[in-house]
């Protein structure tokens, strides 16, 4: 089975629990989706100078999703700015049963620490050239 280019579900809060605990790729997550939900209007209560687990931190987003609930324009700015499509939404949502948030949160995860990876991935082979 091959995956699409846009395909993050199949990893797990495991999965990314050791870029969690780096602390250079954690602080470069926190900034990421501060900037982000910042551009789309929405003020994520997170500081770069605390740890946080991938369940900590999804719940965090959670949270700040089902306080904006009500703004469904400030949520599609958000999705849009994360780069989260509809697609892999409703993918990720297909067969879910119960508080569709957090499984929301968990994307939103997954894709800022996919940009954040492929950034230092790229720098680090830019700085070794």
């Amino acid at each position: 089975m091959t995956s699409e280019p846009d395909d993050i579900t199949p990893f797990s809060g495991n999965d990314l629990q050791p870029y969690l605990q780096t602390p250079a790729l954690l602080q470069a997550l926190l900034k990421q989706l501060i900037k982000d939900f910042s551009m789309a209007r929405v003020q994520l209560p997170v500081t770069c100078e605390e740890p946080y687990s991938f369940e900590g931190l999804k719940q965090v987003i959670a949270d700040t999703l089902r306080a904006q609930a009500p703004h469904a324009a400030q949520l599609q700015n958000v999705f849009y700015r994360v780069d989260l499509t509809e697609k892999l939404v409703r993918k990720a949502l297909h067969n879910h049963q119960g508080d569709t948030l957090p499984v929301i949160a968990a994307l939103i995860i997954k894709r800022e620490l996919q940009k954040v990876v492929i950034r230092h991935w790229y720098q680090q082979n830019d700085s070794s050239t």
